[in-house]
């Protein structure tokens, strides 16, 4: 049987939920969904922050942020776009005291996604993101690559902490000094590929 406090959390997960979904319409606040689809001003909001359940309004919301009515109600089948954006900093993050989680999420991809990429269980993923191991160089660098970041970003940097444009030009930069420095050891060793 659900106790309330399940279904609290339950309508706060729903209002995260719809609160990235009018966030990536570009809609800055409540209230301004609610002008533009003409939704009550009172309740919309009510509804994105989890003092309500969405209830027979879900349909209606998955149609207007065209998202998946089971993704708003219970967070099953989110669009690419979402996957993580329902979790609070604190969720996303986890017990670890590194950033692997943050990165997977900011890169859109699932557990399966990373874990078949760098040929590890799945199970070992969601360990490593959970802190409960250790992850190893070897390995730090192959998640690196498929998350599209440095080890240490993954370490240190919270990629939600800055501005997406920034951090992408970041990488960026990061991506071409690791290539002068490839080319420069391939001159001066003589070695080429």
């Amino acid at each position: 049987m659900r106790t309330e406090d399940d279904k609290k959390a339950e309508r706060k997960a729903q209002g995260r939920r719809l609160a990235a979904a009018r966030l990536n319409l570009g809609l800055k606040g409540p209230k301004e969904a609610a002008t533009l689809f003409g939704w009550s001003k009172d309740t919309y909001p009510q509804h994105e922050n989890g003092t309500r359940g969405i209830g027979r309004a879900a349909k209606e919301y998955a149609e207007k942020f065209n998202v998946p009515e089971e993704w708003l109600m219970r967070g099953h089948n989110p669009p690419p776009w979402a996957i993580g954006a329902e979790l609070s900093e604190e969720e996303r993050r986890g017990e670890a005291e590194h950033f692997l989680r943050p990165w997977r999420l900011y890169r859109a991809m699932t557990p399966e996604d990373v874990a078949d990429a760098v040929k590890v269980p799945v199970d070992v993923l969601l360990a490593w993101e959970a802190g409960r191991q250790e992850i190893s160089d070897k390995w730090l660098r192959r998640l690196a690559k498929t998350l599209g970041t440095t080890a240490g970003a993954i370490l240190d940097v919270d990629p939600n902490a800055v501005p997406s444009s920034l951090l992408e030009l970041w990488l960026a930069h990061t991506e071409g000094q690791r290539r002068i420095i490839e080319v420069a050891h391939q001159l001066r060793t003589g070695t080429g590929g």
